[in-house]
């Protein structure tokens, strides 16, 4: 019942090899991004503020994992209003998925950067998803950044995170951003 998510190009910032070792990411500097078209014309950016979870680097970076996971709660889009439509549309069903989180499966070297593969869960199901991974910071100043972009197909998103029937109201494509700023365990 998965299917995959697509990766879009992503500028990548030439760093030093990432500190190995354990991390811990910090909420307050970290989010989830998502991005999706509502009707014919409003595009709406929802940004989930409590990203919690953990890095573990590896001697070989193919050995390393990331552990994300994200109250949906946190979800806001900066306005009152659209905050509003989104949760009365039931875009994020926060009662019957309280968090999202992800798991990643695979870590590979794509071109000038990085693929990260891994797997989305809700209380709903999972999703197995493939993003472009961007490392900002390698974490020789005791923080670690990277950033995992990527699309998901609403009716898989939908599928995961909404009630039934949002996907006739939302675009075809759900934009995944996750900016992560770790620190040393």
């Amino acid at each position: 019942m998965s299917s995959q998510s697509r990766t879009r190009p992503v500028r990548t910032e030439v760093v030093g090899a990432p500190v190995t070792g354990t991390w811990r990411i910090d909420a307050e500097r970290s989010s989830l991004q998502i991005g999706v078209k509502v009707g014919m014309l409003a595009a709406v950016t929802g940004r989930f503020t409590d990203v919690q979870g953990e890095v573990e680097i590896g001697e070989n970076p193919a050995d390393s994992r990331i552990e994300v996971v994200v109250p949906t709660s946190s979800l806001t889009s900066g306005s009152k209003h659209w905050d509003g439509v989104l949760m009365s549309a039931g875009l994020v069903d926060v009662e019957e998925n309280p968090t999202i989180a992800f798991e990643s499966t695979g870590l590979a070297e794509s071109g000038t950067g990085w693929r990260l593969e891994g797997v989305l869960m809700t209380d709903r199901g999972c999703l197995t998803v493939t993003f472009a991974l961007e490392c900002i910071s390698d974490g020789h100043d005791d923080r670690m950044r990277f950033r995992a972009t990527g699309s998901l197909a609403s009716k898989d998103a939908v599928r995961l995170l909404s009630r039934p029937g949002v996907d006739r109201l939302i675009g075809r494509q759900m934009t995944v951003d996750l900016t992560v700023e770790a620190v040393r365990s």
